[in-house]
C-alpha cells in the first residue's frame, strides 16, 4: 500500500474513534450550552443557567449526565426513572450561577423567581443566601428531599 493511502486511512480511522461524552468530567458537573442543550424531561432548550440542573446516572458506558432546564423537571424525571442508579446531582446557585451539589443546596419558592417551567424554584449554595432572597417575604429554605416531595405532592 502506498504511504499516502496508509496515512489517509490512519487519519480517517482516528477521526472515527469514539472519544467519550464530550466535555464531561466524571468528578464534576457537565458543560452545558445555552440554546443548544435540551431538557430531558420537557424537551425545552436550556435558556437560563441559573435554573439548569443535572442528574448523573451510572449508565451502561459509565457516567451519563442528563440535563434539565429547572429543578421541577429534574424531580419529575427522577421519579419516573427510579430504577436507574444516580451517581451525582448538580444545580446552579441562583446568585452566583456556580454549580453546587444538589444535596447541599437550599431551595426556595417565590413569586419573584421566574424559572423556565414556572415552578418558581431556585437553588442557593448557602442557607443565608436563600433566606435573604426575598426581603418582603423571607422564604423558608428547603433541602433537596423536602423540595422534591413538595414538587411530587408527597
Amino acid at each position: 500500500m502506498k504511504p499516502i493511502i496508509s496515512a489517509i486511512l490512519l487519519l480517517v480511522c482516528a477521526c472515527m474513534t469514539p472519544t467519550g461524552c464530550g466535555d464531561y468530567e466524571h468528578n464534576g458537573p457537565p458543560t452545558i450550552v445555552l440554546g443548544e442543550s435540551m431538557c430531558a424531561e420537557c424537551g425545552m432548550m436550556l435558556s437560563d443557567e441559573r435554573f439548569a440542573t443535572v442528574t448523573v446516572y451510572d449508565g451502561p458506558r459509565g457516567a451519563d449526565p442528563v440535563l434539565f432546564d429547572d429543578f421541577n423537571c429534574q424531580a419529575i424525571y427522577e421519579s419516573e426513572h427510579q430504577e436507574e442508579p444516580i451517581v451525582a446531582r448538580w444545580s446552579h446557585d441562583y446568585l452566583t450561577i456556580q454549580w453546587i451539589p444538589t444535596e447541599q443546596a437550599f431551595f426556595v419558592t417565590s413569586q419573584k423567581i421566574h424559572s423556565p417551567m414556572g415552578a418558581q424554584i431556585a437553588a442557593f449554595a448557602t442557607r443565608s443566601g436563600a433566606e435573604s432572597f426575598d426581603d418582603e417575604q423571607p422564604p423558608e429554605p428547603m433541602d433537596h428531599t423536602e423540595m422534591t416531595k413538595l414538587i411530587l405532592g408527597e
